[in-house]
């Protein structure tokens, strides 16, 4: 409605989450270099890190692609069937448990 191309439109609400995850950041690394430790050592947390920093990459640009070509409602029927699938699985755990 604003006149954006699909990618562009994308681009910017991505773009939108870093500050937020910069700031998230920034708390739990305080935490970290102030001496407190969730019991894993902190080579093993920026090894974990940088994996989710790639595979955010990638999956950030397969999903702009998907976007740009007009494909989002294949994205919306996995959601959906997840999302069932997962309801069903917790209350049937709940119900059985």
């Amino acid at each position: 409605m604003t006149g954006l191309t699909r990618q562009a439109a994308t681009t910017f609400s991505f773009l939108l989450a870093v500050p937020v995850i910069g700031g998230a950041a920034l708390l739990e690394g305080r935490k970290l270099f102030l001496g407190v430790k969730d019991g894993l050592p902190i080579p093993v947390l920026l090894f974990g890190a940088f994996v989710a920093f790639v595979v955010g990459v990638f999956s950030l640009r397969l999903l702009i692609r998907v976007i740009s070509q007009r494909k989002l409602h294949w994205f919306a029927y996995y959601c959906l069937l997840l999302g069932t699938a997962t309801t069903a699985w917790q209350l049937w755990s709940r119900l059985k448990g």
